[in-house]
């Protein structure tokens, strides 16, 4: 069967412009994907660059406090009660940090159960004596829990587990303390287990505290209120969001303990990396860039 010369011209021109259809989908895909790639890649290099501005801005401020005397009162650098602070380290650059002087806060291990079952009512904590008891039958030593029962006993009704030692984390509360008795993102922000403190120091304390306070330390614990103390200036924590105008954004969380040795100025008590990257808080907006009150550190 012959087939006509058209025919052929026609088939040949069809298989021509498919092929080349086909050539520019691919071609389209491959520009996309390159695009795509390097998009990418630029993301993963912003990201690893706002990571070490962060990690950088906290070994700054650890740098700043070490060089501050023990007995200094004066607000230095930022408010070390947990203000968030906003400034700018550059046009594109912006960051919320927060420092909080430890002995401002609660500490797990130090504080008697009286003023533990006080202060939580006073926040507002609806089972406050069953958290009290659930955080002391945590830390102590013994195999007995406040209503007589054993605390083997307890695993199951009453929490995760009990360790029978001092807290060690905040992260622990979650084992101590069952959901059910209380919210502990409303709590956790204001415990600490670096005070080794019973007391806490009003001028370095989150708002929420300030109002807890006992005047005269001896009747603290009668009125189930937290006695007074002065901070010795040592343990901080230190809270650092940076984001950039693409919006991203990379949060470290740290707690540092000041050493003032030339050598090694502080340690790092925690490292981590917030996966609150979004939270925000009410913060105070300081004009001028972060190295204004940072030093020259990230210049």
């Amino acid at each position: 069967m012959n087939v006509s010369r058209s025919s052929r011209d026609g088939f040949v021109l069809f298989s021509v412009i498919w092929i080349a259809g086909l050539l520019a989908v691919i071609s389209t895909t491959f520009a996309i994907s390159t695009r795509l790639h390097v998009k990418s890649q630029a993301n993963l290099t912003y990201a690893y660059q706002v990571e070490v501005l962060a990690d950088g801005m906290v070994r700054a401020i650890g740098h700043q406090l070490a060089q501050m005397r023990p007995s200094d009162t004066r607000q230095v650098l930022l408010p070390a009660s947990g203000q968030a602070v906003s400034c700018a380290v550059d046009e594109n650059i912006q960051a919320v940090i927060v420092l909080q002087d430890q002995a401002g806060l609660i500490d797990l291990n130090q504080t008697s159960p009286a003023v533990l079952t006080g202060v939580l009512s006073r926040l507002g904590v609806a089972q406050a004596e069953q958290v009290s008891e659930a955080i002391v039958d945590f830390r102590d030593q013994d195999e007995t829990r406040f209503d007589g029962g054993g605390e083997e006993i307890g695993l199951v009704a009453h929490g995760p587990g009990l360790k029978n030692a001092a807290f060690q984390s905040i992260d622990e509360m979650a084992q101590a303390i069952p959901e059910t008795l209380a919210d502990l993102s409303e709590l956790e922000s204001l415990f600490t287990v670096y005070s080794l403190q019973e007391g806490i120091d009003p001028s370095v304390a989150p708002e929420k505290l300030r109002g807890l306070v006992e005047v005269s330390p001896s009747s603290a614990a009668e009125n189930g209120r937290l006695p007074t103390t002065l901070s010795p200036r040592k343990a901080f924590a230190i809270d650092v969001k940076v984001k950039l105008a693409s919006g991203i954004a990379f949060r470290r969380v740290a707690v540092i303990t000041l050493l003032r040795l030339p050598e090694r100025p502080f340690a790092i008590l925690e490292w981590r990396q917030s996966s609150d990257v979004d939270a925000e808080r009410p913060a105070v907006l300081i004009s001028g860039p972060c190295a204004t009150f940072l030093g020259h550190s990230l210049e």
